[in-house]
């Protein structure tokens, strides 16, 4: 498995982003296991370092006062 980075959807959801064949693929966590999170394509061109705005412009909508977007591992 490539590289893996783990974000924490505004205490909402816990997304996996994992990075094979150039390309990032996305899973939503949840209740041990995982599942493809449907829609959210990620341009390959993305380094790790931009994940963060990027999923931040994507889930906005979930954003709430007191919540954030933040990664969850290194």
């Amino acid at each position: 498995m490539g590289e893996r980075l783990e974000f924490d959807i505004y205490g909402r959801f816990t997304l996996m982003l994992v990075r094979e064949a150039g390309c990032w693929r996305a899973y939503r966590k949840g209740e041990g296991r995982s599942r493809p999170e449907s829609g959210l394509v990620i341009p390959s061109e993305l380094r790790a370092e931009e994940l963060l705005t990027f999923l931040d412009d994507w889930y906005h909508e979930y954003a709430a006062p007191g919540r954030e977007l933040r990664q969850v591992n290194s």
